[in-house]
């Protein structure tokens, strides 16, 4: 058990506890945003639909951790494996049946491993289910900062005139029901059609509310544009900083980390292959103790750099740093625009940043997807 909770959070990374802030998951987070903005939580807090992302995501993160689980434990089953494989040259020189029975019990864990590895790659229900309520849980998201885009007019209002607020409600709540059909329809050719979009067509689920009420300026839609600024494009911010600050849980050290050690591996195996043909030449038999202790430091090496590679293949170290470097210069410069006090260029802004955020979606979904064995 303790070693799956270490492995788990190991592959988790610094993101594992990520409260969703965005959607005022947390009571701290409500609060906190009420405290700056008397009256802003009955306008930006949704809790019907905070009902529905905690039930999805509870399920898309409990498929995601047993994947993960599946796929480093098939992946340490078969290194080790190999790693006694590669020690048998020293193990030979005690002689006895202690290398024979050691060979079999390395054959045995190799071929469990691999076989493993096959199975998950066949036939893996936990990826599938966690893509499609990881689907779910974003488009969610979506639905909750389009609907909060389609009258930006009546939203600011609701802020400090009560029959405002209950309008405001009252056309939540019903495009709430009306996207719930969206909800019920089959998720797995949903997630096809999503990866599909190359065009990005299906970014708004209602294209009529890119075609928002006239706006008036005033405090209250200031108070609007910030707190949707806040939740919107700063909470992305963070997570995208977050997932980007150096340090172990790190895809971008992860990823450094992977490569220099594949170089530093790959230069060792070479040396050494090159010192064991010296001696070799040099007169160095095949059965001595120095010539045992090369041949399985060369098949250590492999072994370790073979390991290292499909960890960094499993957990989409590269795809997932070009994504985020990608996200982050995109956030950069939708945050540029809203420092314009226009509230159509804002409006504008926010509009794109919705496409912005479908594309990142689309894309995780996409390489996820498509990878022949990952466990990220």
């Amino acid at each position: 058990m303790t070693g799956a909770v270490l492995s788990a959070s190991f592959l988790d990374g610094r993101m594992a506890d990520w409260g969703n802030d965005d959607l005022m998951m947390s009571q701290y987070h409500r609060d906190f945003v009420e405290s700056r903005f008397p009256g802003s939580v009955d306008v930006f807090d949704f809790p019907e639909l905070r009902a529905l992302f905690d039930g999805f995501d509870k399920t898309a993160n409990a498929n995601r951790k047993r994947r993960q689980r599946n796929g480093f434990s098939a992946i340490m089953v078969a290194g080790t494996g190999a790693a006694l494989a590669a020690v048998l040259p020293i193990v030979d020189l005690l002689g006895g049946e202690f290398s024979r029975w050691l060979f079999a019990f390395a054959a045995i864990l190799t071929l469990a491993g691999f076989g493993w590895a096959v199975l998950l790659i066949l036939a893996d229900k936990h990826k599938e289910t966690w893509l499609e309520h990881r689907l779910l849980t974003e488009r969610l998201r979506q639905f909750y900062f389009q609907q909060l885009l389609s009258d930006p007019a009546l939203a600011a209002r609701a802020l400090t005139d009560p029959a405002a607020l209950i309008a405001w409600k009252s056309k939540r709540a019903h495009a709430l029901s009306m996207f719930e059909a969206w909800l019920n329809r089959p998720v797995g050719s949903e997630l096809l059609a999503v990866i599909d979009d190359v065009n990005l067509g299906s970014a708004w689920f209602d294209e009529s509310w890119l075609r928002y009420p006239p706006l008036l300026p005033g405090a209250a839609l200031d108070d609007y544009f910030t707190i949707l600024r806040i939740q919107r494009v700063g909470v992305q911010r963070n997570y995208v900083r977050e997932k980007l600050t150096a340090g172990v849980a790190s895809p971008e050290t992860r990823l450094q980390a992977a490569q220099i050690s594949s170089w530093v591996l790959t230069l060792a195996t070479i040396g050494l292959t090159v010192l064991t043909a010296a001696l070799l030449f040099d007169g160095t038999t095949t059965g001595s103790t120095l010539f045992a202790i090369l041949a399985s430091s060369i098949a250590l090496a492999g072994v370790l750099s073979t390991v290292i590679r499909v960890l960094s293949e499993g957990l989409q170290l590269r795809p997932d740093c070009e994504r985020y470097h990608w996200y982050r210069d995109a956030i950069r410069e939708v945050e540029a625009r809203l420092n314009n006090t226009d509230p159509g260029v804002r409006m504008v802004a926010l509009q794109e940043f919705e496409r912005t955020s479908y594309r990142e979606m689309r894309d995780f979904l996409k390489t996820h997807k498509e990878a022949r064995f990952n466990f990220a």
